[in-house]
């Protein structure tokens, strides 16, 4: 009875838990299920434990409570020696795995709440499940990144051990590794095991995301956090994290250098090695540093201020790499705010930057209002703070951010490259900038230093809707912001610069 009853509980909670249904809908009926035969032969080993049980509590004498402790381990050994499955044994940090909220998982898995189970009431199945990520480059192939994470949220409230295969390669794209990074320790750690390439490895472990991860990287010797190993072909720039202020534990957390002027120096330093790989000897002139400094610091502070609501306290990760591949300098930077989206942070802008963003809907009701006013956020001087709107000045971090990959990325003729490339994620919003909507264009009316525009459409004007392959809606959603650009550096390019500046 106390079996039949296990199945139909069991029965129940897959109609129930959305996330259990597609799990055995992809893996197979799992060995919790049990069918009316194995029911059946549960139930007659049950029997005969309970004579054997009876047997052995016979005799006469005042030991009875002797022979009853001994009874009922003779029957568990009986019951142990047919168990239809095995005993599952489970690691402390396993058992301890407990729900815990988390904006990103959150809203990549709606349901994840309501459909968690712990661990150790989780359906086991024959051989370890596993979840194959091709095409995991949020670049060229967002909607489907953005599914494998929300399939990887999903199986991390309902799943026992699970392995996820890497397919890909090559490590295509840096925002995806970083997403999922951040996403890694927030979760239970019912991962284990995988494929993944040497290449995929080793720019993992150079830009020390292996590390935040805490993930064995098998073809890699291991390393700590502050020291990687050196790659002939893979140049770095190491993740860089900022937490809130409340979450830190130093005691002059609010005297020390900030962590975005640390990354902001860095990353100077790492665009500095990329260009001497390019052209040994050639480095930025002071002016590029400072440019490509206040580049970094613009757009971290934005994600400081604006990621979490009525507060100057919000957290950002952001890294990078550079990699030989195929006789070519391939680029990849990324950086990740969490929290509000730009469609969230404009509910706090000045009555007028409102007012415009409205218009602006309303000539295309086609397109959702989230993904015009993460549009809308590109353009320079439209900007959240109010004193900045006040003076007219402000907004200008993410079109710095296409000016330098676009300068950065160009040809040895100067045009701009087919492989520079730019995606932004926020919330559902989707931006895939790329030739020919790479940077913004200044008006002539408005002169040399009027607001860089982009509508991304023939006319780049905001009376026309945007180009669809360009500005889409995803199906799943990011509780927060995320960039990812993509570029080539030309050698014949860098060389042809006596001075750069850039």
């Amino acid at each position: 009875m106390r079996n039949r009853f296990r199945v139909r509980r069991n029965e129940g909670l897959i109609k129930r838990n959305k996330y259990l249904a597609e799990l055995i809908a992809a893996f197979g009926k799992p060995s919790w299920s049990i069918s009316d035969e194995d029911s059946t032969e549960s139930l007659n080993h049950r029997a005969v434990a309970a004579q054997i049980r009876s047997r052995n509590r016979k005799g006469s004498g005042p030991n009875f409570r002797a022979r009853d402790s001994h009874a009922r381990h003779v029957s568990r050994r009986y019951l142990k020696s047919h168990r239809s499955r095995p005993i599952r044994f489970l690691p402390k940090h396993i058992l301890a795995a407990r729900f815990r909220a988390n904006p990103l998982l959150d809203a990549l898995a709606p349901e994840r709440k309501n459909c968690w189970i712990p661990v150790i009431n989780r359906p086991a199945f024959d051989g370890t499940p596993s979840l194959d990520l091709s095409d995991f480059d949020m670049i060229d192939q967002p909607e489907q990144t953005m599914k494998h994470l929300s399939t990887i949220a999903k199986l991390e409230a309902v799943a026992p051990f699970t392995q996820l295969n890497f397919n890909d390669h090559y490590c295509e794209d840096a925002g995806a590794y970083l997403l999922l990074a951040e996403l890694w320790p927030q979760m239970a750690r019912i991962f284990i095991g995988g494929r993944m390439d040497y290449p995929v490895q080793k720019v993992l472990d150079a830009v020390g995301l292996g590390h935040q991860m805490n993930i064995r990287l098998g073809g890699m010797k291991p390393s700590d956090e502050s020291c990687s190993q050196a790659y002939e072909d893979v140049w770095e720039f190491r993740l860089q994290r900022r937490l809130a202020a409340t979450a830190g534990t130093s005691q002059t957390r609010h005297l020390d250098p900030q962590q975005r002027e640390k990354a902001a120096d860095r990353f100077v330093q790492t665009v500095n090695k990329w260009l001497s790989v390019a052209d040994p000897g050639k480095e930025l002139t002071p002016l590029g540093k400072g440019w490509i400094g206040s580049l970094m610091g613009e757009v971290l502070d934005n994600a400081e201020r604006h990621s979490q609501p009525k507060s100057d306290d919000g957290d950002w990760s952001t890294a990078g790499f550079m990699v030989r591949r195929e006789g070519k300098l391939k680029c990849h930077l990324a950086f990740l705010s969490v929290g509000r989206t730009f469609a969230d942070s404009f509910k706090e802008a000045a009555p007028e930057v409102r007012k415009k963003l409205s218009d602006y809907s309303e000539r295309h009701p086609t397109v959702s209002r989230e993904t015009l006013s993460t549009l809308f956020a590109l353009q320079d001087t439209i900007t959240c703070d109010h004193r900045a709107t006040d003076v007219r000045s402000g907004g200008t971090g993410l079109q710095d951010v296409m000016e330098f990959v676009k300068v950065l990325g160009a040809t040895a003729d100067g045009s701009e490259s087919a492989d520079s490339k730019m995606t932004i994620v926020s919330g559902n919003a989707c931006i895939r900038l790329r030739t020919p909507y790479l940077a913004g264009k200044r008006r002539d009316e408005h002169g040399p230093r009027g607001p860089r525009l982009l509508w991304c459409n023939a006319a780049n004007d905001w009376n026309f809707p945007p180009d669809e392959a360009f500005v889409s809606t995803l199906s799943e959603k990011l509780a927060g912001s995320l960039v990812s650009v993509s570029f080539t550096i030309d050698p014949e390019y860098i060389k042809l610069l006596g001075a750069p500046s850039e």
